[in-house]
């Protein structure tokens, strides 16, 4: 049985950067992901200094749900959740933000480069790509699917406002590519590789507030070059992340 990821973490998609209006809400496929998102208070880190772990997480449709420290998620250069045995799971890897870092989750585009190829250990069809923010209000995320049998699992929401099965996000990671998701003046903003590919908007019910959390979600073992914060107003940059030391944090706030 197929399942979509939520945290993390894609459909028949034309190619030619067409942004897609598709507000088809009838049909929500489960997403283990956005559970996971949502209800997952065990880790919200609410006091203490300005040093903030990595994490990885796997769930999936069976009730599996188990985390893993960064020590294991992080090397070569990547970020990447070891292959497991689980059927049919999806991975997210989670970042909480500092309490010194104040970061308005309705003004911000989160980015990151990634890939989910087949063929290889810990590839689980239909190799999805998620991007996921979590707020002190709501969260919000774009889910990709690498195939186009799947474009009904494919999504991109924000607190209750959402679309389903999205021509423009059927796409397969075969290789790093880099994959934005931005939150501005009520309207969530898709990118791939530089180009605009599916918006939303939502209303002022739906508002992130200040940003708590941030993810990459994979069907299967994805793996992560890098990860970027920017105000999506002024295009500042805010933070990155290029997981560049074995087994930590190595995330530069400006």
């Amino acid at each position: 049985m197929k399942t979509r990821l939520s945290i993390l973490i894609i459909v028949l998609f034309s190619l030619n950067c067409k942004k897609d209006t598709n507000n088809n809400t009838n049909q929500k496929p489960y997403d283990p992901l956005r559970s996971a998102l949502t209800t997952d208070v065990a880790g919200d880190v609410e006091t203490g200094d300005c040093i903030r772990n990595w994490w990885g997480k796997y769930v999936n449709e069976f009730g599996v749900s188990d985390t893993i420290s960064q020590h294991a998620v992080i090397a070569g250069g990547v970020a990447r959740c070891p292959t497991q045995t689980y059927p049919n799971y999806h991975t997210g890897i989670y970042y909480h933000l500092p309490l010194c870092q104040d970061v308005n989750g309705d003004n911000i585009r989160l980015e990151a480069s990634v890939k989910n190829p087949s063929g290889i250990s810990g590839s689980i069809y239909a190799y999805d790509v998620a991007l996921q923010l979590e707020g002190r209000l709501n969260t919000a995320e774009v889910y990709f699917v690498g195939s186009s049998s799947a474009i009904s699992y494919s999504h991109m929401w924000v607190g209750n406002s959402s679309v389903y099965g999205l021509s423009a996000l059927y796409h397969y990671f075969n290789d790093f590519e880099t994959v934005s998701m931005e939150i501005k003046h009520g309207i969530q903003t898709i990118t791939l590789n530089g180009s605009d590919v599916a918006s939303h908007s939502y209303g002022s019910s739906d508002h992130m507030g200040q940003i708590k959390r941030i993810g990459v979600g994979f069907k299967g073992s994805g793996t992560i070059d890098w990860v970027k914060l920017y105000n999506a107003t002024t295009g500042e940059l805010l933070m990155k992340e290029d997981f560049d030391v074995d087994g930590h944090s190595n995330a530069i706030w400006y």
